[in-house]
């Protein structure tokens, strides 16, 4: 971090949290990021804790189905505005954290700047707050952008650009910490896992965030470790453990290009069926199923009134 180092020092010490009033606390969040440094998640975590802010967590497929993509957007969008308009009811700061990757991560990031560039037209100041929450370090996880995930193909020049662009739009950049046997490997010289990371990014989501926004079809045939399906289902089944309706999950239909490899090598490309895209799911209790879809404006609400139950 740069001055940020000094900023969270003094921020940490400034008292407990409920001995300053809301315009307090928002000033206190919004003085913090002046300097607009990069945190580890620890710091975050605290941050988090010292201000009440809320936390939506972002998690999705990253090669949406073409013909779905506006559908999803549209979907998203719905959901993203329920949320906005129950969030400046309370004005507690909205931290909404994205690991900026292509496809539903970058929406996530879109429909945020978005909504905040339509507040400051209004001469007013939203809520929420963009926040880069990446697997390592900044330098280390654009090299992701090198090469379409899962592919080995090469990536597209405005990938990387597009991730640089929404990184710079970001209020706050947070990093995970290399996990313990990451460090390890370091020592000895070796490369980290980089899986072990993505899996240690799902870990904090599940872990911190009151919402979970989800970018997903609902398909668990695959699940890896740290990917969306493996995200969604452990927050599901966390659920209950700070009694129903305490945390959430609100789940964007987003079918993918599923790829399939071949014994002689090569992969085939499979299209998952749209019939659900545009249709939202959201849920408070644990469940292991397939969550149930609707439209999306019946989602957006039952979101809205979770979220509006929490001040």
């Amino acid at each position: 971090m740069t001055n940020n180092a000094n900023n969270n020092r003094d921020f940490n010490e400034s008292g407990d949290r409920r001995e300053r009033n809301d315009i307090d606390v928002r000033a206190d969040f919004a003085a913090f990021g002046v300097s607009r440094g990069t945190l580890s998640a620890t710091e975050f975590a605290e941050l988090l804790e010292k201000t009440g802010a809320r936390l939506i967590g972002v998690t999705g497929r990253r090669h949406i189905v073409p013909e779905a993509a506006s559908a999803v957007e549209s979907a998203a969008r719905a959901a993203s505005r329920a949320l906005i308009s129950a969030s400046e009811r309370n004005g507690r700061p909205v931290c909404v954290a994205t690991g900026l990757a292509i496809g539903a991560d970058q929406l996530a990031a879109k429909l945020v700047l978005e909504a905040k560039a339509e507040a400051a037209a209004r001469g007013e100041e939203s809520p929420l707050r963009l926040i880069a929450l990446l697997p390592m370090s900044v330098a280390e996880y654009s090299s992701d952008f090198s090469t379409k995930p899962g592919t080995g193909e090469t990536a597209s020049t405005s990938e990387l650009d597009d991730f640089k662009r929404y990184l710079a739009s970001a209020d706050f950049v947070v990093e995970i910490e290399p996990t313990a046997t990451n460090v390890e490997r370091t020592e000895r010289g070796e490369a980290p896992d980089r899986m072990a990371q993505y899996e240690a990014l799902g870990y904090f989501l599940v872990e911190r965030s009151q919402l979970l926004w989800a970018f997903w079809s609902g398909d668990a045939s695959n699940v890896k470790p740290g990917g969306t399906s493996d995200v969604v289902l452990r927050k599901s089944r966390r659920l209950s453990d700070g009694g129903a309706g305490a945390e959430a999950i609100c789940c964007v239909a987003t079918p993918e290009v599923l790829r399939f490899k071949n014994p002689d090598g090569t992969k085939t490309r499979v299209p998952e069926s749209t019939e659900n895209a545009g249709k939202i799911a959201f849920w408070t209790t644990p469940s292991d199923a397939v969550p149930t879809f609707e439209a999306a404006e019946l989602a957006a609400e039952k979101t809205a009134r979770f979220w509006t139950a929490r001040d």
